[in-house]
């Protein structure tokens, strides 16, 4: 440890030596001493430049990478809103088409209820001028009897009377139930009013009970199927896997037998020679 501090204290000592012996060589020589100063500054001037450089090309590649990636970055949200903006337009698209489906069915079946309410109206209407019809002509047949004094006048103003009692009492009657009681969309339909209520639904307890227990056996009966088909399928499997093995025993036999037999037959013809 000694020897160490002395090399230390040595080397120390040399080195200031060196330094004093330059100091008096720079002072009594001061054009060297300038160019030195010179050397110096000039390796100084280098060495700042030179970082400085290495530091702005580290800064501006750094730069670049940054603005590549933000230029990736907005290039894939643009992607991303073409994207969005090719599903928006295709689901328009398909819900539009659906929506035109719909409407098209609903106005098949409204021009539907609306042709058959304007046929079942007008073949009321013939019904009520036939009836229109059928009571003129029994007018006409009572007073053509009248006429021909086979009939009396009073019976034959009753038998009209009636007749034509008839036939209003048939017209109010199909009047009134087109205009207030038959339903305005459908022909067959009858429109109570809310005069009757709601039909009430009746409350069963132990339905849903009976329906969870049914819905519990089953699903154990398919569980307990499973497992017996798996067991079956894993029997089955090992089978097919021995006779697999059994059929390849075969055939290997067979051929060993069939090469022994070539073999023998070689030896007897080379015997025969």
């Amino acid at each position: 440890m000694a020897s160490l501090d002395e090399i230390i204290d040595s080397t120390s000592l040399y080195q200031n030596a060196d330094l004093a012996a330059a100091l008096h060589t720079f002072k009594n020589n001061p054009n060297q001493l300038q160019s030195f100063l010179q050397k110096q500054q000039a390796s100084v001037y280098d060495d700042i430049v030179k970082q400085k450089g290495t530091t702005f090309n580290k800064v501006y590649g750094d730069l670049n990478r940054a603005s590549k990636s933000q230029e990736s970055v907005l290039m894939y949200q643009q992607r991303n809103k073409e994207l969005t903006s090719m599903q928006n337009q295709v689901y328009n698209n398909q819900k539009n088409m659906a929506m035109a489906i719909t409407d098209d069915k609903n106005l098949a079946k409204r021009k539907n209820e609306m042709n058959e309410w304007s046929i079942s109206n007008k073949n009321d209407t013939l019904f009520v001028y036939s009836s229109l019809f059928i009571a003129l002509s029994g007018l006409l047949l009572c007073i053509v009897l009248w006429k021909l004094e086979m009939i009396s006048s009073s019976f034959c103003g009753s038998l009209a009377a009636l007749l034509i009692i008839i036939f209003v009492l048939l017209l109010l009657n199909r009047y009134q139930y087109t205009e207030i009681l038959r339903d305005k969309r459908y022909w067959n339909r009858k429109n109570f009013g809310g005069k009757y209520g709601k039909i009430p639904i009746p409350s069963c307890p132990g339905m849903m009970d009976d329906i969870t227990s049914g819905v519990s056996s089953l699903t154990r009966y398919a569980q307990d199927a499973e497992k017996s088909a798996t067991s079956e399928l894993d029997s089955v499997s090992t089978a097919l896997a021995s006779s697999a093995s059994e059929l390849a025993n075969t055939v290997h036999l067979s051929n060993a037998a069939h090469a022994v037999t070539q073999a023998t037959q070689a030896t007897q013809a080379t015997q025969a020679q």
